[in-house]
């Protein structure tokens, strides 16, 4: 990944996994993340409460934007690398059970 970022400077590259429960997977994730990747989606984190966002916190990343349903289904981690410039919106919109997180890039 760090080859394509270097021959790639200007362009940002974006992640998305579909983990299906991040609790027992996060360390090895961590491991092969080497914040090279401007911003990282995980889908299906079936993490709750319970679980604080410290514990899922990237090196070289942002801080941890989440939306956690319930330890049984859904939930999303987002990770903004350092060198992406960005700011969140703020406006919260919940229509039934879609639910968005929106970044201004």
């Amino acid at each position: 990944m760090l080859n394509l970022r270097n021959a790639n400077p200007y362009n940002l590259s974006f992640c998305y996994l579909n983990i299906n429960s991040v609790r027992n997977k996060f360390n090895t994730f961590r491991q092969i993340t080497d914040g090279n990747i401007g911003i990282i989606t995980i889908a299906e984190t079936k993490i709750d409460f319970f679980f604080p966002s410290s514990q899922f916190l990237l090196e070289g990343y942002h801080s941890l934007y989440r939306l956690s349903i319930s330890s049984n289904s859904g939930g999303i981690l987002v990770y903004v690398c350092m060198y992406v410039c960005y700011k969140k919106n703020t406006n919260k919109l919940e229509i039934f059970f879609f639910f968005k997180i929106i970044f201004y890039i």
